[in-house]
């Protein structure tokens, strides 16, 4: 089974193309929840936000979860 080296690259872009635009999501998102709840940048000021999305961006989304989470009406459970 021969896979052409065009659909290859054309996978590979495509790929890329969506993990970019999942990253670039998620630092719009996290840097408005940070607004909204004004939770300063520690580290990487003025890049925090694209820097966790590009790094980990499931540990980002997870603590986005976290900060947004009520708690006191749902329990968190597994």
């Amino acid at each position: 089974m021969d896979i052409g080296i065009e659909f290859l690259a054309a996978f590979i872009v495509f790929n890329l193309i969506s993990w970019c635009y999942m990253v670039n999501i998620t630092r719009n998102v996290r840097t408005s929840i940070r607004h909204k709840y004004e939770i300063p940048e520690e580290r990487c000021v003025g890049s925090e936000d694209c820097m966790c999305a590009t790094v980990c961006t499931p540990c980002t989304i997870c603590q986005m979860g976290r900060h947004t989470g009520d708690f006191e009406t749902y329990r968190g459970t597994w």
